[in-house]
């Protein structure tokens, strides 16, 4: 979490030194820039999480298990927003998809019908179980040139609220079959919205006038409490390239 407050950091101590800057040279006052950024990137994460439960049967305690994790992958965002040309702040609005499916492995341990405290431990492996992520952010804006007119920095930082999708395996009595120490688990999907941060810095260059290509990263994060996974760490570091359009 250390990236955190060091990029809101930066944010505070560029702003105030280019806002310094910038207000000497101004002459006059410019319409303020549209812009609309699409991104592709990979969020380089790999969180463990396990789940467990029991239920009776054969008068005894059944356990389920199941290891998994939110694994790496591609990231699509968008965003749309507008800068000041006079003061170089502004605001933008986005979305951002992360959507993966991956493999866990189910362990239970069932007991004997006929012989008691005689378990049987089977491991089952699924595939995939799709763990989702879905972002709508809005970020305060501070825009540095860099060297020439067709460079520059823009720093970001807001708020996120992130939807989390988690495919998890359970079983219950029913899925014992009559008088067997096998087991059937089901697939049951959890999901839940959670409030986290986005911090950010992303650098451009302008190509023509109205477009450009760039380099952004980020931080966007939270923690979801998920029936059967509580404190699920999403998101994370995001880092990738993509267009620039301004108008």
């Amino acid at each position: 979490m250390t990236k955190i407050p060091t990029i809101v950091g930066l944010f505070t101590v560029v702003a105030v030194g280019g806002g310094v800057s910038r207000a000497g040279a101004q002459t006059q006052t410019d319409p303020p820039e549209y812009f609309a950024n699409v991104n592709g990137g990979a969020q380089p994460q790999q969180r463990v999480f396990a789940t467990s439960s029991q239920f009776r049967i054969y008068n005894e305690n059944a356990t389920i298990a199941m290891q998994g994790h939110v694994p790496r992958g591609l990231v699509v965002d968008g965003n749309v927003g507008w800068i000041s040309a006079e003061l170089n702040v502004g605001a933008a609005l986005g979305f951002s998809s992360f959507v993966k499916k991956d493999s866990v492995a189910v362990t239970g341990s069932i007991p004997s019908p006929i012989v008691f405290n005689s378990l049987k431990t089977t491991t089952i492996a699924l595939t995939g179980m799709r763990h989702i992520e879905r972002a709508g952010y809005i970020q305060f804006l501070y825009r540095v040139p860099v060297g020439t007119s067709k460079s520059d920095v823009t720093l970001g930082v807001g708020p996120t609220v992130i939807k989390v999708t988690q495919d998890v395996a359970s079983a219950s009595a029913s899925s014992v079959p009559l008088r067997t120490q096998d087991f059937l688990p089901s697939i049951e999907t959890q999901s839940k919205n959670v409030l986290g941060l986005v911090a950010s810095v992303d650098f451009s260059y302008m190509f023509t006038r109205t477009l450009g290509g760039g380099l952004f990263f980020r931080y966007a994060g939270a923690k979801a409490d998920l029936p059967s996974i509580p404190a699920l760490k999403i998101g994370g570091i995001q880092a990738g390239l993509g267009i620039r359009i301004r108008l």
